[in-house]
């Protein structure tokens, strides 16, 4: 797997992008959201007709909005991100770890708003197929959100000289969605799975910064230990 994915942003969707009016924007997240559904439901078989008949548009017009079935999936995952999470987390809004927290926060809610989409969407992600364009859009999208981070707290100087980001914000994407994965299989409940994807992210970023905020991980991650036990009992 890549260490940065393939981030796509709709902005960047060629004909995707650059709404006339709040009706073509209504249907671009009308056909989004059901390509989601399609997914999960049709086992990723669903062709641009299906898709086009199930959400009231005509073919020529999904092809005018999207170039391809990959671009529109690709989109689907995409919105998820940047659409219902990142526009809900203003980056001047809070302290950096509260931000990292309020944007778990959202994306385990769109986690339980529609599991079988996320765990479709697991299942994609740790499969064997190495060309996956939706895979590499859901690490590059994760690992983009961590890296944003990284880089602040790194303009703060709050990271220890040696941290690679990059690689951090990678290696982070992927033990989220192992995380997640657990909770498919059942191992972990939806009330503690906001309380561990929280307590992984603290527990790997306590390791690499230092001074003001080494003290305050150090402190959550007690309070979200204690949580985790008091949901487990």
């Amino acid at each position: 797997m890549a260490d940065t994915g393939t981030t796509i942003r709709p902005e960047q969707a060629g004909r995707s992008a650059g709404y006339a009016s709040d009706a073509m924007a209504e249907r671009r997240a009308r056909i989004l959201e059901t390509a989601r559904q399609m997914l999960v439901e049709e086992d990723s078989k669903f062709t641009m007709r299906d898709l086009a008949k199930r959400s009231g548009v005509a073919l020529a017009t999904l092809y005018n909005i999207f170039e391809s079935q990959d671009e529109l999936v690709a989109q689907a995952v995409v919105a998820v991100f940047v659409e219902r999470i990142e526009k809900l987390v203003p980056k001047d809004e809070g302290s950096v770890l509260a931000r990292i927290e309020r944007a778990q926060e959202l994306s385990n809610a769109e986690i339980l708003r529609v599991p079988a989409y996320a765990k479709k969407m697991l299942t994609i992600y740790f499969s064997k197929d190495t060309n996956s364009r939706i895979r590499d859009t859901l690490h590059g999208q994760a690992a983009a959100g961590n890296l944003r981070y990284l880089k602040e707290l790194k303009r703060e100087g709050a990271l220890l000289p040696w941290v690679n980001i990059d690689l951090l914000a990678s290696d982070a994407a992927v033990a989220i969605y192992a995380i997640i994965t657990r909770w498919a299989a059942g191992e972990i409940s939806d009330e503690a799975l906001l309380a561990r994807q929280k307590l992984l992210r603290l527990t790997l970023l306590a390791g690499v910064v230092t001074g003001k905020y080494e003290t305050a991980i150090k402190k959550r991650l007690q309070q979200l230990t204690a949580e985790i036990g008091e949901v487990s009992q």
